[in-house]
């Protein structure tokens, strides 16, 4: 049996439409042995400035202060440059292992829990024109 990698990701939001954004990204590249042999954590959440979609708040995230904590982005970045670095280190992880699983024979699967909401929020920030947008594209 041809052995495989799978990169496992996660995407949280403040919302569920494109008015909102991204707060984290997080993934892990996992064996067939079941071995996690890489993981990267984004944060990207800024307190007091993140807009939040009312239920989106009112049913999880006012619950969980300690989610949003861990989310919390404190360094110098503004949150437009911040989500530019966060879909182009997702970016560059995903190439990363996508190059080791064909210099190595492996199958290379993508999941998420739910593709179509974390995988369009992905296409979203990689492919919306911004004044970052050419920097985003990792091919």
């Amino acid at each position: 049996m041809k052995k495989q990698i799978v990169l496992a990701f996660d995407i949280e939001r403040s919302g569920g439409t494109a008015e909102y954004e991204t707060i984290g990204i997080g993934a892990s590249v996992v064996s067939s042995e079941f071995e996690e042999l890489d993981s990267i954590f984004l944060p990207n959440y800024y307190p007091g400035i993140t807009k939040f979609e009312p239920k989106c708040w009112n049913e999880f995230w006012c619950k969980f202060p300690e989610k949003l904590e861990i989310l919390k982005y404190d360094g110098p970045l503004s949150s437009q440059e911040r989500e530019k670095e966060v879909i182009t280190k997702f970016q560059e992880f995903r190439k990363k292992w996508e190059i080791y699983a064909k210099e190595n024979g492996f199958s290379y699967y993508i999941v998420s829990d739910n593709n179509i909401y974390d995988g369009g929020f992905i296409n979203d920030m990689i492919f919306t024109p911004s004044e970052f947008s050419n920097a985003t594209k990792v091919t």
